[in-house]
């Protein structure tokens, strides 16, 4: 019970209307884009726009819901010293954990499924149900979610001031290492989730949306192997940083002010 307490009020936390409302006004620009860019743009098709604004925009704002919300977990805390107050409570470290990181991975998965919804409807209207390819989006998005969430844990509890290193990661590493020829996309978590996702590729996928949605490498990750490698996040990164948490001291930062 100790841990569905924390789980609902972190949960709480972080669906305050304060906390979702930029998150809003983003994805409501994304679907004005999604809506006028297959008119903007002659030589995409609606499959192109999705697959490019999906790819390019609704993932990427999945990983840095993930960098910003799993931030609350612990490093929020210790810069807003309010540390103290977490570790007191009655309840094991591990369990304060699993439950505040889970409640940032399911907000993360909400965001980056209104995200894509916005964007699947503004370009398919409605035969929005029709499209394929949005179903596999969702199931890359949720274990996806898990995964930056879980990595970006670790990264917070290993490293003071973490949010640059999880923001170049998201924006810099995720975006370079699919463009890459040859194998390289293995090491891009971006690269698994394309991978499960199976986005078709098109003749006009060049430009900005292009080289963010990874349209000029080659993805050829087998989808039993990003799921091991996905799953693989998961569960090393939230062990790890369970065993972390558990074995370090963690007190209000003095530098903040």
């Amino acid at each position: 019970m100790s841990g569905l307490y924390v789980f609902q009020f972190a949960l709480r936390d972080l669906l305050q209307v304060r906390r979702l409302l930029v998150w809003l006004i983003v994805i409501a620009l994304i679907g004005v884009l999604a809506a006028y860019l297959p008119s903007l743009a002659q030589n995409l098709t609606p499959e192109d726009a999705y697959v490019q604004l999906a790819g390019g925009l609704v993932y990427k704002l999945t990983a840095l819901a993930a960098a910003i919300f799993t931030a609350s977990v612990v490093s929020q805390e210790v810069e807003q010293k309010t540390i103290v107050y977490l570790l007191t409570r009655p309840i094991p470290r591990v369990i304060t954990l699993l439950a505040r990181t889970k409640a940032a991975a399911i907000v993360t998965l909400l965001v980056g499924v209104l995200a894509l919804t916005v964007v699947n409807v503004a370009i398919y209207g409605t035969h929005a149900a029709s499209n394929a390819v949005y179903y596999r989006d969702l199931v890359a998005l949720t274990i996806g979610s898990f995964a930056y969430t879980a990595l970006f844990l670790l990264v917070t509890l290993l490293i003071n001031r973490s949010m640059p290193v999880c923001l170049l990661f998201a924006f810099g590493w995720e975006n370079v290492i699919p463009n890459m020829p040859g194998d390289t996309v293995y090491v891009s978590v971006y690269g698994h989730l394309m991978a499960l996702a199976q986005h078709p590729s098109s003749e006009g996928s060049a430009g900005p949306l292009g080289l963010l949605s990874g349209a000029f490498g080659t993805n050829l990750i087998p989808v039993s192997t990003a799921w091991v490698i996905l799953v693989g996040i998961v569960v090393i990164g939230t062990g790890l940083s369970s065993f972390v948490f558990s074995n370090f001291e963690y007190v209000p930062r003095e530098d903040t002010d």
